[in-house]
Parts: C-alpha cells; sequence; structure tokens
C-alpha cells in the first residue's frame, strides 16, 4: 500500500470527523453527506490495504442505517458507493490481500442484491462499472471456470441492458432515458472475460476468448453501443489465449487476428496498432504449434518487424523474448539445420546488442534454447557445439557480460541431453564432467536433480564400445552417479531401466554380470520403482531362467502376481506402472 494512499485514507478521516464534530455543535451547514462519505470509501478502495472492503462495508452498513431510519435521508449509499466496495474487492484480490474466490463470490451477492432492491423499487441501480467490477473480480479469482463465470455476468450485463432500451421505449420517461445509458456494457467488461480465457487451463478456452471478440466486433458493426470496440488489449489476450492452446490451427488464426489489426491500423484506427506483445504472442502461437513450417513462419515475422521498422511503417522492435521465442520454434522443430539457426539468431542477438540495442541482450534463455536446438537437431556436431554454447556463456558471465547469463539446471541437462543423443566418442565421460563442473560452480538446482543424473547415465548406456568407448570407464562413471543418487534418495524408475542397460551392454557375460543385474533388479522393487520400462529391460538383459525366477519372488505380505506388482510399483508415476 502507498504512502500516499495512506495520507489520503487519513486525511479524509480527519476531515469527516470534523465535519460529524460540528454537525454535533448544530453546525447543520457542515454535516455529511452522501459524497463526503463516497470521498472515504474512494480512499479505502484505493489503498488495497487487507482490510479495505470489510472497512467500506462497515460505513456502508451505517449509511444505510442512517438513511432507513431517518436519520439523515441524505446519507443513503448510491452506485458510487457500491462501486467503492466492489473496486476494493477487486483490488484486494489483485494483491493477494484477499481470497480471489471469496472476493469474487462477496461481489457478485451485492450485485444481485442490488438488482434485487432496484426491481422492487429502490432507485439505486447498478451501473455499467457495477457489472464490469463483478466481472473483474472473478477474471482476477484465480479459482475454476473463472472465466466461464465472468461471462455469465457479461451475459447479465448485456440482457439488463437491453431489458432497460425496452423499457425505455417510452421516451417520455426521461430517468430511463438517462439509465438506459448508465447500464450500457463497456470493453473494459469485455476485456476482462477475454483475458480470464487467456489464463484459463480449461478445453476451448480459446475458442471462447475469440466468441468474445467477436462479439464485441459485432457491437461496433451495429453501432447499438459506441463504449464497445475491441482495442489492442481485446486481441493481444485472444492472441495469448490462442498461444496457451493445445488445439491445431491456433497459430494461423493469431496470425490472422496480426494481419487484421495491422489492416485496421492502416486505415486509420490507432488503438489496435499491434505492439511487440502481439508479434511475441503469435510467435509464441507458432513456436509451440509444433506444426512443420513453425521455425519458417516466425523467422518470417521477425523479418517483418525489421523490415516495417526500417521503412518507417512501424516503430515496434523486437525484444530479447521475441528473439528467444524464435529460437524455441528452432528447438521444437527438431530439423537436422535447427542448432544452427538458433545459434546464428543467437549470434545476430549479440551483435544487435553489442551495437547498442539493450532491449535484444540475449539471457540464460537464449543460450539454453541453442543447446536445446542442437541437442533436438540429430546433428553429428551436436554434443560439441553445445559444450562450445556452455563454455561461452561461463566466459561472458565471468567477464562481466551479463548476470543473467550464467548456467542453470535447465542449461547444464541440455547439454548433457545433446551430449547423450550424439555419437561422440567419449561423450559419457563428457557428460559426467559437465555435470561435475557445474556443481563444483554451485549451479542452483543440480545436486539433486535426477533428471539430469539420469541424462548422464543415458549418455553411458548409449555409448558404443565397438567405436572406442572404454567399457570401464562407463561401468565406473555409472557406478558413482548410481552411489550418488542412492546416497540422496532419489532414484527414479528410469534411473534403474538405464542402470540396467548399461550393466548389461558394458559388463562382460557372467556370473558377476547377473549378481549385479539381479541385485540392481532387487534394489529397484524395494524402492517401489518396477515400471513397464524396468521389466522390459530385465526381460532383455537376462535369461528367461533367471527372469522367471525373479518375477516369482514378491513381498512378504502376498505371493499372487497381483499383489507384487502393487508393491514394487508403488512409487511410480501411474502411466510408467507395471502391469
Amino acid at each position: 500500500m502507498s504512502t500516499s494512499h495512506v495520507y489520503s485514507q487519513e486525511q479524509a478521516l480527519r476531515v469527516l470527523t470534523w465535519m460529524n464534530d460540528l454537525r454535533k455543535s448544530n453546525r447543520n451547514d457542515a454535516q455529511p453527506n452522501e459524497s463526503s462519505y463516497n470521498t472515504i470509501l474512494g480512499a479505502y478502495s484505493r489503498s488495497g490495504s487487507a482490510d479495505a472492503p470489510e472497512k467500506i462495508a462497515k460505513i456502508l452498513s451505517y449509511m444505510d442505517r442512517m438513511s432507513t431510519e431517518g436519520m439523515q435521508i441524505d446519507l443513503k449509499p448510491s452506485t458510487i458507493s457500491y462501486n467503492s466496495y466492489l473496486s476494493a474487492l477487486v483490488n484486494g484480490a489483485a494483491r493477494g490481500t484477499i481470497s480471489g474466490d471469496v472476493s469474487a463470490q462477496k461481489a457478485e451477492k451485492l450485485l444481485n442484491k442490488m438488482i434485487k432492491r432496484y426491481e422492487n423499487g429502490d432507485d439505486v441501480e447498478p451501473d455499467g462499472w457495477t457489472f464490469t467490477f463483478v466481472i473483474q473480480a472473478w477474471a482476477k479469482s484465480g479459482t475454476k471456470n473463472a472465466a466461464s463465470k465472468a461471462e455469465k455476468v457479461l451475459r447479465l450485463m448485456e440482457a439488463y441492458h437491453r431489458r432497460n432500451v425496452l423499457v425505455w421505449s417510452d421516451k417520455s420517461n426521461v430517468t430511463l432515458y438517462i439509465n438506459q445509458f448508465n447500464t450500457k456494457p463497456i470493453s473494459i467488461a469485455y476485456n476482462s472475460v477475454i483475458d480470464a480465457y487467456a489464463k484459463s487451463n480449461t478445453s476451448g478456452s480459446a475458442r471462447c476468448a475469440e466468441d468474445i471478440l467477436r462479439r464485441m466486433e459485432s457491437v461496433q458493426m451495429s453501432g447499438e453501443n459506441n463504449d464497445v470496440k475491441p482495442d489492442l488489449v481485446s486481441y493481444n489476450s485472444c492472441i495469448h489465449a490462442y498461444a496457451k492452446s493445445r488445439e491445431r490451427g491456433v497459430a494461423t488464426k493469431a496470425e490472422r487476428l496480426l494481419r487484421h489489426m495491422e489492416d485496421v491500423y492502416k486505415d486509420g484506427d490507432t488503438s489496435v496498432r499491434p505492439d511487440v506483445r502481439t508479434y511475441n504472442g503469435v510467435l509464441d502461437c507458432w513456436a509451440k504449434s509444433g506444426e512443420k513450417e513453425a521455425a519458417y513462419q516466425a523467422e518470417k515475422i521477425l523479418n517483418e518487424i525489421y523490415e516495417n521498422y526500417d521503412a518507417g511503417v512501424s516503430d515496434v522492435l523486437p525484444t530479447t523474448v521475441t528473439f528467444n521465442t524464435v529460437m524455441y520454434a528452432h528447438v521444437r522443430s527438431g530439423h537436422p539445420q535447427s542448432g544452427q539457426r538458433a545459434e546464428d539468431i543467437l549470434n545476430q542477438m549479440d551483435e544487435l546488442y553489442r551495437d547498442g540495442m539493450e532491449e535484444v541482450k540475449p539471457d540464460v534463455i537464449s543460450f539454453t534454447n541453442v543447446i536445446n536446438a542442437w541437442s533436438k537437431s540429430r546433428n553429428e556436431m551436436a554434443g560439441q557445439r553445445a559444450l562450445a554454447i556452455l563454455n561461452r556463456m561461463e566466459e561472458l558471465h565471468d567477464a562481466g557480460y551479463s548476470k543473467n547469463i550464467r548456467p542453470n539446471s535447465f542449461t547444464i541437462n541440455a547439454v548433457i541431453n545433446a551430449l547423450s543423443k550424439s555419437r561422440e566418442i567419449g561423450k559419457a565421460r563428457m557428460a559426467f564432467d559437465t555435470l561435475q563442473r557445474a556443481k563444483q560452480k554451485k549451479i542452483s538446482g543440480v545436486n539433486m536433480n535426477i533428471k539430469i543424473y539420469n541424462s548422464v547415465l543415458n549418455a553411458c548406456a548409449y555409448s558404443d564400445k565397438r567405436r572406442g568407448d572404454d567399457p570401464n570407464d562407463i561401468l565406473n562413471i555409472a557406478s558413482k552417479l548410481m552411489e550418488e543418487i542412492q546416497e540422496q534418495k532419489m532414484a527414479s524408475d528410469i534411473t534403474y531401466s538405464t542402470y540396467l542397460r548399461v550393466l548389461s551392454i558394458f559388463m562382460s557375460p557372467g556370473e558377476k554380470r547377473l549378481r549385479m543385474l539381479e541385485q540392481t533388479f532387487r534394489q529397484c522393487c524395494d524402492d517401489g520403482l518396477l515400471s513397464q520400462g524396468v521389466l522390459d529391460q530385465l526381460r532383455w538383459s537376462v535369461d528367461s531362467n533367471l527372469y522367471k525366477s525373479l518375477m516369482k519372488e514378491g513381498s512378504s505380505s502376498g505371493d499372487r502376481r497381483g499383489e507384487i506388482a502393487v508393491n514394487w510399483s508403488r512409487n511410480v508415476k501411474y502411466e510408467r506402472q507395471y502391469k
């Protein structure tokens, strides 16, 4: 809560107290009225304090009682008074000082109460902002189905206004003539619903957001309400909804919206002028789409941004996020050239930054995206290039280039993945050394990260002794990893299936290997980590007699296969459990 808001609250309260003291001294000309109290309510509403709604509710109750009991008729709360309470609920939920769900329920309860009282003859009617605050309360509540609840209030708002217009059709009623304008829906109400759908994880949210946008366009085209018109916020929120959607074709829809915005802007409507968030949103849609041409389309839009800026058509310049998103499109593409293309984009960013464009300074996400692009490219140079990028990051960080390019656990995992998938001789040793270096540098999230340890084990499991990889070195690395994993109690079923593969490939055939395989399998079962993957690897690693013998063993609680399976796989994620 800002100092200015605290001051305005206290100042308004002092004035109100002074006026009440004067009234008690028979100075009726100083008696505070509804407008005086609204000043206090507004100050509380803007304060953002956790107790603001409660304090406003008490003041409203006092005003209502004073008016109803005839002690001061002009103190009756107005629409503005109630809107202050609703605004306080919205502000409190947005700041996290009030439960979003509780805030929204209280807001809707007041709206329904105002409607009912007005229908029963009260002269205080909800206006467009009353409905909008309730919509915002639901939109910001963070509750399940928040977006659909916000839309429900929007539909109520539309219906309420239509009813007012129909009632006003008798133009002799001047009061209703004025009120029908007060209850008109406004763009902020529609934008709040679109934004709620954009933040929703519910299936079909993107389509719902688009439907609201189309309704806004329809209202604008009809001319029935000049206060409703899609603007930059409307389109950006809808594009954001597309970016979160898993539906096919949303990238094309998002780009279609962008082109529409560009056309409308060229026709003179500056309120829909695309900004960098618009372009970043469309790029995000392409990057997440997984479509074959996604990386190409993303680079095409990036080039358009530059061309439009150079031609004076637009003042929008790309940011670090813009470049990172295009690189992520290359990560998702898995094309053999994706690693090189992502690295070229990184070099372009670095060059622009060194030329004075602070907005495109590469960060840890930029470098990690390049490493991931190399990892997924299936390029023979992927492992070496990933290590080179990691070395570059560390050198730049140590030289003071930026604090935001220090490698993190995601970076390390990406490098090790690239090595694991490569055909490099000695990749297991390189992966292990990368892990050790990260631990020495105390990179956060590496020590207890089973994904990283499993990636190093994977580099061991998919090394190739026929091409020169040393079996003893690989077994030594895998053994050290398993010791650490067991010590930290962080094994997963993938850990065991991968280690079984290492043992079966790189240990010499014989009793010692069988004992190691049997011991590892039993440890896996004791840990409750028997999955279908572990079972398949065991079947591939041992002869049928040993396999059958191991499967007959069970816990002391039962000897039926189903009971054994439940006990042995108790700690496996459901989708990988042994059936």
